[in-house]
């Protein structure tokens, strides 16, 4: 019977030096949080945060209009034109700009503004449609396009600025 080497063992053989335990440094703060994981929780929160604004405009102008479906296509058709505007003209200006993050940061603050005045402003433009249905209650086409325009323009300028923070 052959002996077989020690070297074709198919047992892997324990090494004979000793290991050394690995080295350990200690996590500096600034390493677990890098300022761009804190920008991308900041860009998730803000994104959540548009979401729930659309639902509460929808809401809102569902009271306006009596009717979910063109509350809905209205808060759609605004809040799409506003990102596409938003996107495009804010990116320009995100490109030349000398602190991209501090203009981030003033959008961030104006959606937050504008979107808190957004729903005293619809229950603005609602009171003012009360008051204006009695003298052309009779024009069904132009209330319609009444309380659309009147919610776009509530509407447009937070959207507009959810738009520009995509192009950061």
């Amino acid at each position: 019977m052959r002996k077989v080497s020690p070297k074709l063992s198919p047992v892997p053989q324990a090494s004979k030096a000793p290991r050394q335990a690995a080295k350990s440094t200690p996590i500096s703060r600034s390493s677990q949080f890098p300022a761009e994981t804190t920008l991308e929780v900041c860009f998730f929160c803000s994104g959540a945060a548009g979401l729930i604004y659309e639902i509460a405009w929808s809401k809102s102008l569902g009271l306006l209009f009596g009717h979910t479906v063109y509350a809905n296509a209205t808060v759609l058709a605004v809040f799409m034109a506003g990102l596409a505007i938003g996107s495009v003209w804010l990116g320009i200006k995100s490109e030349k700009a000398r602190r991209p993050i501090a203009l981030y940061g003033w959008v961030e603050l104006g959606i937050a503004l504008t979107g808190v005045a957004s729903l005293p402003g619809l229950a603005c433009v609602r009171w003012i449609y009360y008051t204006v249905y009695p003298h052309v209650g009779h024009s069904a086409a132009f209330l319609l396009v009444f309380r659309g325009a009147g919610a776009a323009l509530i509407l447009i300028v937070p959207s507009f600025l959810m738009g520009g923070r995509y192009r950061f």
